[in-house]
């Protein structure tokens, strides 16, 4: 599955940790478990991905683009959260 290509990921760069880390945050409907906003940003403050209130199809096409390359994804919520609906959202046809 694409989406986890990042987790097969092994980097060589030497930069500093921080710089080679995408942070993600995903917002979920408790009620309907519909993604309904995400964010996905680097160390530097760039956004790489962003979206609210219904766009969120095309954006976590642009996510799965953006984690194919980060060496190392982080997020306060990641693992006991997000990456759950991720893989969720990765079955969508």
């Amino acid at each position: 599955m694409a989406l986890f290509d990042f987790m097969k990921f092994r980097s060589t760069d030497k930069r500093p940790l921080p710089e080679l880390c995408l942070s993600v945050d995903l917002e979920v409907d408790p009620k309907t478990t519909r993604i309904f906003g995400l964010a996905a940003v680097r160390f530097n403050g760039d956004a790489v991905v962003g979206a609210s209130k219904g766009t969120t199809e095309h954006r976590l096409d642009q996510l799965e683009k953006a984690l194919s390359k980060a060496p190392h994804v982080i997020g306060h919520n990641i693992l006991r959260h997000d990456i759950e609906h991720l893989l969720a959202a990765a079955r969508r046809p």
